[in-house]
């Protein structure tokens, strides 16, 4: 029972990793108005951000690909940003430390979603103090799909949604915008109805 569980923590840690490297590409994809569709015909490949080197497979596997480069491009030999192994260290490490917790079952995956989502609201916000309704809106309706398939309290949902969302839209109004922004508002809402209202209280 315990090296099965080891084994299903360290698989949880190489989808975060993999999961990790999606959001670092994203991000920067995202703010540059690139497709997300990395390996369709006619969309470009990832490259160094500085000599526009097209990247490998080989150098694109998470964390691995940064330490065999010593965190130097392969063409340019100009530093590769540390954000990139960061992000999916700790996206590996927040995967793991769920599945050790929950364990496997119908909600894992979700819980997981939940993760990969807020890690990259998270980095987005850090660098550009933005959040975006083209992730927080979908991750919203998203949420409450699966808690409906699952058979949860969705008045419960709702109502978090709404507690959620007054509470930065109360700081947005008394502050004129100056303290938080809309995105924020969004925020709240897809928090109360990823956790419910007693919850998003706490």
């Amino acid at each position: 029972m315990i090296l099965l569980d080891i084994v299903l923590i360290g698989g949880a840690a190489l989808y975060g990793l993999i999961i990790g490297s999606f959001i670092n590409a994203a991000e920067y994809r995202l703010f540059h108005r690139l497709p997300l569709g990395f390996y369709r015909k006619g969309v470009a490949r990832s490259q160094c951000l500085h000599c526009e080197y097209q990247l490998r497979p080989m150098d694109l596997i998470p964390v691995v690909s940064y330490l065999i480069l010593k965190g130097k491009c392969r063409s340019c030999q100009k530093r590769i940003s540390q954000q990139y192994p960061l992000v999916e260290i700790a996206t590996a490490l927040l995967f793991a430390f769920i599945v050790w917790v929950v364990g496997w079952s119908a909600f894992t995956l979700f819980y997981l979603f939940f993760a990969a989502v807020l890690v990259f609201i998270f980095l987005y916000d850090l660098k550009y103090m933005l959040i975006l309704d083209v992730v927080t809106v979908p991750a919203i309706f998203s949420v409450l799909i699966v808690h409906f398939l699952l058979g949860t309290d969705m008045i419960g949902l709702l109502i978090g949604g709404l507690v959620g969302g007054s509470f930065f839209a109360f700081q947005y109004i008394v502050s004129g915008g100056k303290w938080i922004g809309g995105g924020d508002i969004r925020l709240g809402v897809l928090l109360g109805v990823m956790l419910g209202w007693q919850l998003t209280v706490l």
